[in-house]
């Protein structure tokens, strides 16, 4: 399974990384519509975390943020099980924060590019995408009980 996490945080990473240095050479010049009226890429940095809270203090945020995510997938160690879904969502969560945790040590700052237009709401990453999701996943795992995995012959003895 520690195989599963770090694969999963690794293709993470990679997409992100990709993507960020993507946008910081084809976005400088401008906002890239997408669909028009929903969805731009446009070239933003964010020198704090969500919402720019925090900004200016990217290595005090860096090293925040690693020690949580440290602390939250300790935790989850004991609370979900040790399945494939839980490794690649587990994956997901520690290359999201890595993905800009990188960018906060090397630039100073997140690099954002993914700004949805319906509504005005923030622009972000794919970091910020796989931190969202899978924290949202995990913890509707956690809270239900599911293992994402089908139960096979399992019976339950009942004495009356």
């Amino acid at each position: 399974m520690k195989r599963d996490v770090f694969g999963g945080a690794l293709a993470v990473v990679v997409l992100d990384r990709a993507t960020k240095l993507w946008a910081a050479q084809a976005l400088k010049a401008g906002s890239m519509e997408i669909i028009p009226g929903v969805l731009a890429f446009t070239y933003a940095e964010n020198t704090g975390m969500a919402f720019s809270l925090f900004a200016g203090h990217p290595r005090l945020l860096a090293f925040f943020s690693l020690a949580l995510l440290a602390c939250v997938l300790a935790a989850m160690r004991s609370v979900l099980p040790h399945t494939k879904l839980c490794a690649a969502l587990k994956g997901a969560l520690l290359g999201g924060g890595i993905g800009n945790a990188i960018d906060r040590l090397v630039y100073g700052c997140v690099i954002d590019f993914i700004e949805p237009r319906m509504v005005k709401f923030a622009i972000f990453n794919v970091a910020d995408i796989a931190v969202t999701l899978s924290a949202l996943a995990l913890a509707v795992l956690s809270c239900t009980g599911h293992t994402g995995e089908k139960r096979v012959g399992t019976q339950r003895n009942e004495r009356t």
